[in-house]
């Protein structure tokens, strides 16, 4: 099965697989001719420009990346000169702009943004996101895909730990973070008994606080992002 799935992998990286459907997080391959349409296969496009728009899309969905994050997204970092010139003539075109990030230690790290995304950073400066409304985040999510980055970002260690065994594991098989305003404040394991109609809190971790107020915030947000999934799921939160 092991050798299977190596060769799976590789007919679909070269192409010559599609992935049809995924379903409990096993993938389904089928012909890519049954699966992409024909116009978009025999595409050409030439190298240089494929390689900007994969990294238009990753900057899209961080919003503010080092070249490192962005490269790393699409695995790109394998290529020597890829993404570090095709940065430079985003950046020559006015499409990204470099901007460098203040952290808390008032180190400062390179990285580039979307004009768009500077804008509205500097109109978001201005305003204060609730901190007791919370929402799930998928361990997924673009936000979580560069642990450094998020570390960097938010102070939160994010770690995924569904190849550990469970005695090894800290928070949990398949653990959700918390995002309330601009934080990362918590983060629930979480199992579903659809039978039941229940959402059953398998583990619940909270971030450190620095006093009352924020810890009360912190539960609210916790409690909110709960509810919210719960609701979704149409389950009832044990």
């Amino acid at each position: 099965l092991k050798v299977a799935k190596k060769v799976a992998t590789a007919l679909w990286s070269s192409g010559e697989l599609a992935i049809r459907e995924r379903r409990n997080f096993q993938r389904s391959y089928d012909l890519a001719e049954r699966v992409i349409p024909e116009r978009l296969r025999s595409a050409a496009v030439p190298r240089d420009e494929a390689i900007e728009a994969l990294l238009l899309r990753a900057l899209e969905g961080h919003g503010w990346a080092t070249t490192a994050t962005l490269a790393q997204t699409w695995r790109l970092d394998r290529r020597r000169h890829g993404p570090a010139s095709a940065l430079e003539r985003l950046g020559d075109s006015g499409r990204i702009v470099p901007c460098r990030l203040v952290g808390d230690d008032r180190r400062e790290t390179a990285g580039w943004i979307r004009p768009a995304d500077l804008e509205l950073a500097s109109r978001l400066e201005r305003l204060r996101p609730r901190r007791d409304r919370g929402v799930l985040l998928s361990p997924f999510d673009p936000l979580l895909f560069d642990r450094d980055r998020v570390e960097r970002l938010f102070g939160f260690h994010q770690v995924l730990e569904i190849f550990k065994p469970a005695p090894k594991r800290t928070f949990g098989y398949y653990c959700l973070p918390v995002l309330a305003g601009d934080r990362l404040v918590a983060r629930f394991d979480l199992k579903a008994d659809r039978r039941a109609g229940r959402l059953r809190v398998l583990s619940r971790h909270l971030e450190p606080t620095s006093g009352a107020r924020e810890e009360r915030e912190q539960a609210e947000a916790a409690r909110t992002a709960l509810s919210r999934y719960g609701a979704a799921l149409r389950l009832h939160v044990d």
